[in-house]
């Protein structure tokens, strides 16, 4: 069984994940926080962007497996429950499988945005949009 701080760590990166896609998707995050050792939420403006919003759903999951974040599947899917339901509420099984490849290409390019996002995430607890917007912007700059 996982510690907390590990998975603390693993939702920091889940929730640094819908922040950081959400914001290159154009949705306004208004902010992203760690609220227990597998909760966490990050909550948008303008969720009637649906393609947008099931990619940044999907994100979450997607990244902590792309960062070996030391959960097992079945922790994983226990911090992915609710983005799992959401995405297939959303799309067809075949829309969600383009949108969580598109997804992971996404990711594998801004790893560094997102190893950064949730370091911050994870030693502060949250950030505001302002906070990811100017992460993200920092992150393009380079």
């Amino acid at each position: 069984m996982s510690t907390n701080n590990t998975k603390r760590w693993s939702t920091a990166v889940h929730e640094a994940a819908h922040a950081i896609v959400g914001t290159a998707l154009g949705m306004e995050v208004v902010s992203t926080c760690v609220t227990g050792p597998r909760e966490g939420m990050t909550l948008t403006a303008n969720e009637a962007r649906l393609t947008a919003a099931v990619k940044m759903a999907l994100a979450g999951m997607a990244a902590e497996k792309m960062m070996n974040t030391g959960l097992s599947e079945a922790e994983l899917l226990e911090g992915a429950g609710m983005d799992l339901v959401f995405a297939c509420a959303m799309c067809t099984p075949e829309q969600m499988s383009v949108a969580a490849r598109q997804v992971s290409a996404m990711l594998r390019d801004m790893a560094d945005a997102l190893e950064n996002g949730a370091c911050e995430l994870h030693a502060h607890g949250c950030l505001s949009g302002d906070q990811v917007r100017e992460m993200m912007n920092h992150w393009a700059e380079r």
